[in-house]
């Protein structure tokens, strides 16, 4: 299978948090009446697994990351990044688009993805 792009949610792990302190720059954006930070950083997973394995590290590509992150309730700090928030990150092989763009792009499909659940499985 060929694609072009990719656009994939991910789950947290200690390495992506790890790569979520090199955001520096973080952008308010306001999803109906909360404000929400958002930023993005390369990331090159499968690092770790590369080097147990003593495969060459070179070969392995870079992505992008963009992180969306919400004040926790709790207040409960992350270890990693030493701030109390939950992270939503997406990574995507697409450099270009801005931050925004990757997010809603990423929700549009799974709103369609939505509503191929329910023409499949509503109709019996």
């Amino acid at each position: 299978m060929n694609t072009k792009r990719i656009f994939v949610k991910t789950r947290m792990t200690n390495v992506l948090e790890k790569a979520i302190t090199n955001i520096k720059e973080w952008k308010e954006v306001k999803v109906g009446d909360k404000i929400l930070l958002r930023g993005s950083t390369t990331f090159t997973p499968f690092e770790r697994s590369a080097r147990d394995h003593g495969d060459n590290t070179d070969n392995l590509k870079a992505y992008r990351i963009v992180v969306t992150k919400e004040p926790r309730r709790d207040g409960q700090l992350n270890a990693f990044t030493g701030e109390a928030c939950n992270y939503s990150p997406i990574m995507t092989n697409n450099f270009d688009m801005a931050d925004d763009h990757v997010v809603f792009f990423y929700n549009a499909r799974g709103t369609q993805e939505r509503e191929f659940d329910v023409l499949k499985n509503d109709f019996g």
